[in-house]
């Protein structure tokens, strides 16, 4: 049984977003379908390259919400 697999099939299939059944359905496309493999090969190597993105609040963004918790357990 074929059916058609989206670009956004593909996404949630890298990011681990689909369920068993779908993975390994889409496993079985890839294995069957030369042109898929290639958009999850493209796919897979721009997601690669995309920036890692950390998050870091400034010093002055911590002491604000530690100086706000203080004072709501004062008042509590």
């Amino acid at each position: 049984m074929t059916r058609n697999c989206t670009q956004n099939d593909l996404v949630r299939f890298l990011y681990s977003e689909v369920s068993i059944e779908e993975h390994l359905m889409l496993l079985e496309e890839l294995h069957a379908d030369w042109d898929m493999r290639e958009e999850h090969k493209l796919l897979s190597e721009t997601i690669e390259q995309l920036p890692k993105v950390t998050f870091a609040p400034s010093s002055a963004s911590i002491n604000r919400i530690l100086l706000h918790s203080k004072k709501a357990f004062a008042t509590a």
